[in-house]
């Protein structure tokens, strides 16, 4: 059967499109996957830092005793203060333990304070009344009873038994005489006053006592005698 040619001709032009549509197919698969790359952006690289291998070192405490020293010239006191994790303590020592136990007599007492005797306290040390307390603290009337204590330490620190301890008043005898007392273990003395009838009774006026320790010694490198002067208010009941 022969065909007419027009039918050949469409024949034809189907037979060669087949490959032409083939082409095309496989050009859209290949742009298909680049034009969905296109649409899709890309991410910024994020850089995340390195963490470092060891971390950084604490610095060591130090737990126990610590101390602040100060040292002074022979003669002075030097001042030793001792922190703990409970709170701090203050003691004072001429040289530390060795230099006291050199002192002819040294006693520590039970409060941490050192005792020596009036006896041992030579130049370049000297002797200081360092507290004077007085019960009571004012005068009202002629006659009327009251009482001091007086405490007696040297210029190291150290407390002072055996010094011998006297009180007048100034002018004089506005106290009844009293005599010479000495200090005991801790370096104090409870000295019993009575003031006198020729004591003025005005307002606004003042008794006026001199206090001294001293060593009762002839000796020449006896310890020389201090004072210190104290007054008590008068009011007039």
């Amino acid at each position: 059967m022969s065909m007419r040619p027009s039918a050949r001709f469409g024949f034809v032009l189907r037979v060669a499109g087949i490959p032409a549509l083939a082409l095309l197919g496989a050009a859209a698969a290949a742009f298909i996957p680049t034009a969905h790359a296109d649409l899709v952006p890309t991410l910024p690289t994020v850089t995340v830092p390195s963490l470092p291998n060891s971390l950084p070192t604490v610095p060591t405490l130090t737990i126990g005793t610590t101390g602040a020293t100060t040292t002074a010239g022979p003669g002075t006191t030097s001042t030793v203060r001792t922190a703990t994790g409970a709170g701090s303590q203050t003691g004072s020592s001429e040289g530390g333990a060795d230099a006291v136990a050199a002192i002819a007599g040294a006693i520590h007492l039970a409060s941490g304070a050192v005792s020596v005797p009036v006896s041992s306290v030579r130049a370049p040390a000297s002797l200081v009344i360092d507290r004077i307390t007085a019960s009571p603290t004012w005068i009202g009337a002629r006659g009327q009873r009251f009482r001091i204590v007086a405490r007696v330490s040297d210029s190291r620190g150290f407390r002072v038994r055996g010094a011998s301890i006297g009180v007048a008043s100034a002018p004089g005898a506005r106290i009844k005489r009293v005599g010479v007392q000495k200090t005991g273990l801790d370096g104090t003395v409870t000295l019993q006053l009575t003031t006198s009838s020729r004591l003025p009774l005005r307002k606004g006026s003042k008794l006026i006592l001199v206090v001294s320790a001293y060593e009762a010694s002839s000796a020449p490198e006896a310890a020389k005698s201090v004072r210190r002067v104290i007054s008590l208010p008068i009011r007039p009941r």
